[in-house]
């Protein structure tokens, strides 16, 4: 009499399949329930966590040591077939009175970024630099993989927004690249601490 062992109603094709897809449906670890909506601070948690895997893989990409203060530049499909431009954050705020380097990457190409100063409400004079570094159009290198530059706010700039044209070339489909242009966008915000609790 030979004994036969119990047979599974999956082929193991399809083993490996559902366990990728329990892998992709819990990236984090985590009981997610289903019969709830997601709480107020979801966004908050979320966005922190996606933030933070763009920030690790942009560490393990290059060479060149890629700040705390990092803003990530990419491209996003639409719903009408094209590209948008986007920022992760969209706003990055620093200390006031703090020298902070700030670092932009980006995967999706090289890019430019120009200071486009704005009129300073209080004194109607438009700003001035932001950086340490001499004042010219900011250009990424690439290195590992990704292209990055990074810029030291100084110490002694003024708060407020300080804006920058953004211009990411994207390496095809078009010998030369493709253009994307955001004549405004993302601000650094220099601002007075934030109180502790």
């Amino acid at each position: 009499m030979t004994s036969r062992t119990r047979e599974s109603k999956f082929p193991p094709k399809c083993a490996g399949a559902l366990f990728i897809l329990a892998v992709l449906g819990c990236p984090s670890g985590r009981n997610i329930r289903t019969d709830t909506a997601p709480q107020r601070d979801y966004f908050d948690k979320e966005g922190n966590l996606f933030q933070t895997n763009l920030h690790d893989e942009a560490n393990k990409s290059t060479t060149q040591k890629i700040s705390p203060d990092t803003i990530v530049i990419g491209l996003l499909k639409n719903s009408h077939g094209g590209k948008n431009l986007t920022y992760i954050p969209s706003e990055l705020r620093v200390v006031h009175k703090e020298t902070t380097p700030v670092t932009w990457l980006a995967w999706d190409g090289k890019f430019t970024l120009e200071f486009y100063p704005r009129e300073d409400p209080k004194t109607r004079r438009p700003q001035n630099w932001p950086f340490a570094e001499q004042q010219k159009l900011i250009e990424s290198t690439e290195t590992g993989g990704i292209h990055s530059v990074t810029m030291t706010v100084r110490n002694d700039a003024d708060k407020g927004a300080y804006h920058f044209t953004v211009v990411l070339i994207t390496p095809d489909p078009r010998p030369d690249g493709t253009k994307y242009e955001d004549l405004d966008c993302p601000p650094i915000i220099i601002q007075a601490p934030v109180p502790s609790p």
